[in-house]
This record gives structure tokens, C-alpha cells and sequence, in this order.
């Protein structure tokens, strides 16, 4: 979910293939009477997708393996085993794996639930999409031998991408302008958390979906700090100034959307900021300040800054000043912080307030803190984030949808 890189996923090689657990490694039958119906062979990288083999007889067993690799080169892995129903048939959105990497049914499985085959990486948290998009190379093995393959081309979606930088516009972003942006869609400005750098998947998703959308970094960028050290609050009303002003986005409602410390952050922005935006979701949210985080961050010194002035540690958020719709997200198994009951106390805050402006709060119990934290059906390795992958995945499927139309029903901007 950082920073693309530009590198074109190519088709695995058969020797590369073989190091992998579970891989075949094998090559089709051209003779063989199974098949498997996959696709759309091509489509946009967040686009559902159906899985089906046939030609199997009655109580066959049939392994689906898919293997892709990311941006990075690194390579990712899943599968799942079935037994053929009457008809010789697995339909993947209707069969659950009796073993694999996900246990539920679900066309979309393999997807979500390939994981990197070198877990000790760290560059291999997130599933790095290159630019251009990725390939998955789908097999269905019986008795250890390739009866079908096919390929899926999830493409990267039709957007402009413009670069901001801090010596010229004085924050750093990337914002992605769908081709055909609908004319009074909402523009959104996308940070991420203690990762740093810049929410690129999100926004080009959201980009994908209709809306103008800045992946805005606030450190860990070429001219911010190097951790998350006194942030300003005004640089994140300065970006949305910027935004605001940009040819086809003006008159727009925009609207601010973080995760984790990007989550503590718009909730803070939009209190401390009332005007910069018009509406904010937050996901895996913290009801408080927190304070500094990462290399160079001193102990006890502020995360974030307003008019100068530290924001102390420990302070209670003032969402009672908040005074835009407020969308919230959490899972039951955050093992980061509890971002469920923040979740919880920020509605409580809200319900006692006169007036208070529109707020949702979407809970998913088995969901752990990257709850919504990536589009649908996009590999996440969730190792250390609490919950499972089948259960961030089906949080992520739901939630996706109705923040958009969240996003699609934001008020529009007072000075417009």
C-alpha cells in the first residue's frame, strides 16, 4: 500500500515455480479433459473475478493453486484443495476448501489469500502492485499433475497521475484523476500510517471507483521528516486547499480518509481544522493524541503539531468539534491498539451532542486493525495486524461499498 514501483509483473518461470510449497511447477496437458474457467482474464486489479473447474469425475480431488509476484519481484502463493461434486464440477464461489490458504468459499480466495513465500522480508507486508498492474498464473492439479491453467490480468486502472512535491507545492502527493471522473463526484485525499510515505493503492482504487483522489505523505518523503515528528495540522488544510483549486476538482466536496495513525489524524484534523474537509473516515481509529513514532522520534516528543503548539500525548481527541460526517471502521481483534471501543467512544461523543453531524460506526468482530485497510480481494499479509485473512477480506468487501457511498453522499463544501 506504499509507493508503486514501476516494474512489469512477467509470467513465472517453471524453475522459479518449483521452489514454491505446494507449486507444481508443471505444464498443462494439451490433452487433458479438465478445464478451468477463469476470469475475466483481464480486468481492473479490484474487478470480482469466477473460478470454476470441470471435467472431473464425482469425488475427484483438485488442488487450485495461484502464484504472483509484486513490484517488488518477490513472490506470492495460495491454493486450496477440493473434491468434485456430482457433475465433475468445482465452482470456487460455492465450494469450500477442505485445506488451503482460505476455508471458506469464496471465487476471490486465492486472491486475497496469497501470502509472500519469504515471510522474513519485510518489503513483503503489503502486496506491492507495479504500475502497470500483476499476473496471477492460476493451475488445477490432479494427482500432482497440471490439468488447466490460465492466466489473470489485473490491470492497473485508467487514471492520470500528477506528482506534488514539497519544494514546489509545499506537501508531497500523488493524485490520481480517473479518466472519467463523474462531474460532481467527491475528491478525496487518502493518508496512510506509522508506515509512512504515500497511500498510493487506496487512492488509485478509489481513483478506479470515480473519484480524484491525493495519496498525501506526511513523513517519510524526500522534504518531510523522516518519522512522524510535529506534524502540522495545517499541512493537511494546505493539501486539501491545493486540491480544492485544481482544474475539474473545484467545487467538489473533498473528503479525508486514514487508517491508524492516519485515523487518530483525521479525526483530529477535523476538529482542530473544521473547514478543510467535508467529510472523514477514519479506520482502525485511536480516540486520542498519540505521541512521535519512528526512527529519530524522541521520547515523549509530539506526533503532531497546531499553530506551533504541541499536541500533548495522551489528549482526548474533541470530536464534539467536529462538524462533518464521520465515518468509522474497526475490527474486534486490533491487536495495535483498540480501535473498537475508540470507535465505540467516539459514537458515545457524538450521541451526546445537540446537532452532531452524521456518524457510522461499521464493526466487524473477527476483523484485526488492517480491517479496511486495502480494496477487495487484494493480497494482504496480516501477519502481526490481529484477526485472520479470511476475516479482514470479507470486512474489506463489505466495508469497500459502503464507504463509497459514504464518499459519494458527502455535503458539499460551504465556500463552493
Amino acid at each position: 500500500m506504499r509507493l508503486s514501483c514501476a516494474v512489469l509483473l512477467v509470467a513465472v518461470a517453471v524453475a522459479v515455480a518449483v521452489a514454491v510449497a505446494g507449486w507444481s511447477g508443471a505444464t498443462a496437458s494439451a490433452s487433458s479433459k479438465v478445464r478451468l474457467d477463469a476470469g475475466p482474464t483481464a480486468g481492473v486489479f479490484d474487478s470480482p473475478i469466477h473460478l470454476e473447474v470441470s471435467g472431473l469425475t464425482n469425488g475427484e480431488q483438485v488442488t487450485v493453486q495461484a502464484l504472483a509476484r509484486d513490484a517488488y519481484g518477490k513472490l506470492w502463493s495460495s491454493w486450496a484443495g477440493f473434491t468434485a461434486d456430482r457433475s465433475g464440477t468445482v465452482d470456487l464461489s460455492r465450494a469450500v476448501p477442505q485445506q488451503g490458504t482460505y476455508r471458506a468459499a469464496d471465487a476471490a480466495g486465492l486472491l486475497w489469500s496469497l501470502q509472500p513465500t519469504y515471510t522474513t522480508d519485510p518489503t513483503a507486508q503489503f502486496f506491492m502492485r507495479a504500475t502497470t498492474g500483476f499476473i496471477v498464473e492460476v493451475q488445477a492439479v490432479v494427482d500432482g499433475k497440471v490439468e488447466a491453467e490460465e492466466s489473470l490480468t489485473r490491470q492497473a486502472p485508467a487514471v492520470r497521475l500528477q506528482k506534488q512535491t514539497v519544494e514546489q507545492d509545499g506537501f508531497d502527493g500523488s493524485l490520481y484523476v480517473p479518466e472519467h471522473a463523474a462531474p460532481d463526484s467527491a475528491a478525496v485525499v487518502v493518508i496512510g500510517g506509522s508506515e509512512g510515505g504515500e497511500a498510493v493503492l487506496e487512492a488509485d482504487a478509489l481513483a478506479a471507483a470515480g473519484h480524484p483522489a491525493l495519496a498525501l505523505a506526511y513523513f517519510q518523503e524526500p522534504g518531510l521528516p523522516s518519522c512522524l515528528c510535529s506534524i502540522p495540522q495545517e499541512y493537511f488544510a494546505r493539501a486539501a486547499d491545493w486540491l480544492r483549486a485544481q482544474p475539474g476538482i473545484a467545487g467538489r466536496p473533498v473528503v479525508l480518509i486514514g487508517a491508524s495513525r492516519g485515523a487518530e489524524a483525521a479525526l483530529a484534523i477535523a476538529a482542530y481544522e473544521p473547514s478543510a474537509f467535508d467529510a472523514v473516515v477514519a479506520i482502525s481509529p485511536s480516540e486520542n493524541i498519540n505521541g512521535a513514532y519512528g526512527t529519530g522520534a524522541a521520547s515523549g516528543s509530539p506526533a503532531w503539531t497546531l499553530h506551533g503548539a504541541p499536541l500533548v500525548q495522551g489528549t482526548p481527541i474533541p470530536v464534539a468539534a467536529i462538524r462533518v460526517p464521520v465515518l468509522l471502521s474497526a475490527g474486534g481483534q486490533d491487536p495495535v491498539w483498540d480501535s473498537a471501543e475508540a470507535a465505540d467512544s467516539v459514537m458515545r461523543q457524538f450521541d451526546a451532542v445537540p446537532g452532531a453531524p452524521a456518524h457510522t460506526d461499521l464493526y466487524y468482530p473477527h476483523a484485526g486493525h488492517a480491517v479496511a485497510g486495502a480494496p477487495p480481494d487484494f493480497p494482504f499479509n496480516e501477519n502481526g495486524f490481529g484477526g485472520s485473512p479470511a476475516a479482514d477480506a470479507l470486512a474489506a468487501e463489505r466495508f469497500w461499498p459502503q464507504m463509497l457511498g459514504f464518499i459519494d453522499n458527502a455535503p458539499g463544501h460551504p465556500a463552493s
